[in-house]
């Protein structure tokens, strides 16, 4: 069993329980850090989750070709904060479609998706191909524009 520095490897001996020893890390030996590879089930999800609310700093791997992916993958979506469809009101839809959140018609859009809180990570790199990757700074900020329709602003690097 190999670590680096002081840090403490947990092994998970069967996949299944990934969710339970994250908890169990954090319970047993209050690390300021976690790294958790294959973020995929709901409980992992729920887990990492519940470590992010508690202040821990999380680094962790999802499968996904890239942040719209993730944002419509129903398991892995509330680590991007969830999302829910939001009515408005008159007024507010009015409001929006003068900022340029109206429909390609120009009427006001009533019924739009919003962000549902805070994402467990603060910054996402999607890996492009060996060497290639796109990062978004702030995941929210991508997150709410995408979903109004608006461009992330990200950096790229390409080696």
């Amino acid at each position: 069993r190999a670590s680096i520095g002081r840090a403490r490897r947990m092994f998970v001996d069967d996949r299944q329980d990934q969710d339970k020893i994250l908890l169990q890390a954090v319970q047993n030996h209050t690390p300021q850090v976690i790294v958790v590879d294959e973020i995929g089930t709901p409980d992992e999800v729920k887990a990492v989750r519940s470590i992010a609310s508690r202040g821990v700093s999380m680094i962790g791997t999802a499968h996904g070709t890239c942040l719209s992916s993730l944002m419509q993958n129903g398991v892995l979506i509330p680590l991007l904060g969830g999302i829910e469809s939001v009515t408005l009101g008159d007024q507010a839809a009015r409001r929006r479609a003068m900022k340029g959140m109206a429909r390609s018609s120009g009427e006001p859009q009533k019924c739009v998706l919003e962000r549902r809180g805070a994402p467990s990570f603060d910054i996402l790199i999607e890996l492009l191909d060996v060497g290639s990757w796109i990062i978004h700074m702030n995941i929210a900020k991508s997150v709410d524009a995408k979903l109004s329709r608006k461009q992330a602003r990200y950096s790229t690097q390409v080696d």
